[in-house]
């Protein structure tokens, strides 16, 4: 996760990014490390989800507490095919963020990119 400073049509601002790959590992959803955006200083949250090799699935968390413990699913598992991407936009209403990913067919790992925004 990093903070970048933006500069579109001489307006000035912050955003939030995580821009991260992994790797399936197990048959059960996994958290993508890196994946996780503070967004309690922001309005909306885009996840953009891109798969180069397997199908994978993928599922958006939102959590009030730092640590999740109180996470909701926001987008339930979804598929996304090889060569496709899907996104995944809100209204920052969950002060955190978070990916899971988990393969379509057990034991056929894939890999998947992840690239969150808060702005």
């Amino acid at each position: 996760m990093s903070k970048e400073q933006v500069v579109t049509n001489e307006k000035h601002g912050t955003i939030e990014v995580c821009d991260v790959s992994q790797l399936t590992d197990s048959n059960d959803p996994v958290v993508v490390v890196g994946s996780g955006l503070d967004a309690r200083l922001y309005g909306l949250i885009t996840y953009t989800a891109s798969v180069a090799t397997q199908d994978v699935n993928w599922a958006v968390y939102g959590a009030m507490e730092s640590d999740y413990s109180d996470e909701q699913e926001l987008l339930a598992m979804n598929q996304v095919v090889v060569g496709a991407d899907e996104v995944w936009n809100a209204v920052a209403y969950w002060k955190f963020y978070r990916v899971k990913i988990d393969p379509t067919v057990d034991a056929t790992h894939g890999t998947m990119t992840i690239r969150g925004v808060c702005k």
